[in-house]
C-alpha cells in the first residue's frame, strides 16, 4: 500500500484539514548541524535530555544517529498547526501529546504494512508517563525520537524540502518526520551499531 494510502487510513477519522502532509527527502545533517542540535538538547529546555529513550544520550552518539539517518532512502513529514500561546508549557505539551499519538499510529500502520521506518517527532518520546530509562524500555515499539537528537534542525529541514518555517507568538507547529523504506525496496545502507 502506498504511504499517501497508509496515512488517509491513519487519519481517516480526523479531520485531514488540521494536518498538512509532505513528501520529503531524507535528512542530511551537517556535522554542524550535529553539534548545533545536541548544544540545545544540553541546554535541556524540553526537559527530557538524560531523562528518556527517545533523547540523548540514551539514542547514542550524534554521529552515530545521523548515519542511521542515511539508511532510509524516503522520508515524509506532516504537521499540525495549534492555535495557543508557545509560552503556555502545559496546552502545548498536551498538543505535542496529541500528534505525538497520531504518529505512533501512522508508525504502527507502516510496520503493519511491511514498511521499515524511524519515527521522530518534536521533543522526546513522553509514552510513559515517566520513562523507564535507564532500565529497559517496556514499549519499544511505541518509542519515538527527538529530532534534534538526531541532529535534524527542522528549520532548515523545511527550508530545504520549500516548506516555510513559522515562529509565531499566537500558535505552535508541531512537526512529526518518518524516515522508511517501502517493503519492496532494500534498505541504502546497512545500520551502524550502537557502542555499548
Amino acid at each position: 500500500m502506498a504511504i499517501e494510502d497508509i496515512w488517509a487510513n491513519c487519519v481517516g477519522t480526523i479531520k485531514k484539514s488540521d494536518y498538512a502532509f509532505y513528501n520529503m527527502s531524507v535528512p542530511n545533517p551537517s556535522n554542524e548541524d550535529g553539534v548545533k542540535c545536541r548544544m540545545h538538547c544540553r541546554q535541556n529546555s524540553c526537559g527530557f535530555y538524560n531523562k528518556g529513550w527517545g533523547c540523548p544520550p540514551a539514542v547514542g552518539e550524534v554521529r552515530m544517529c545521523m548515519k542511521i539517518l542515511k539508511y532510509f532512502g524516503k522520508a515524509c513529514m506532516f504537521t499540525r498547526r495549534y492555535e495557543v500561546d508557545p509560552k503556555d508549557r502545559e496546552t502545548v505539551d498536551i498538543v505535542t501529546s496529541e500528534t505525538k499519538n497520531l504518529l505512533r499510529k501512522f508508525n504502527s500502520l507502516l510496520k503493519m504494512n511491511g514498511y521499515d521506518t524511524l519515527a521522530l517527532c518534536d521533543g522526546g518520546c513522553n509514552y510513559c508517563a515517566t520513562c523507564s530509562y535507564p532500565a529497559e524500555c517496556p514499549h519499544p515499539e511505541q518509542m519515538l525520537m527527538s529530532e534534534v537528537a538526531y541532529g535534524v534542525d527542522v528549520e532548515k529541514y523545511l527550508k530545504e524540502n520549500g516548506i516555510p518555517f513559522k515562529n509565531e507568538s499566537n500558535a505552535v507547529t508541531i512537526y512529526s518526520i518518518v524516515l522508511y523504506n517501502p517493503p519492496e525496496e532494500e534498505p541504502v545502507m546497512v545500520l551502524p551499531k550502537k557502542k555499548e
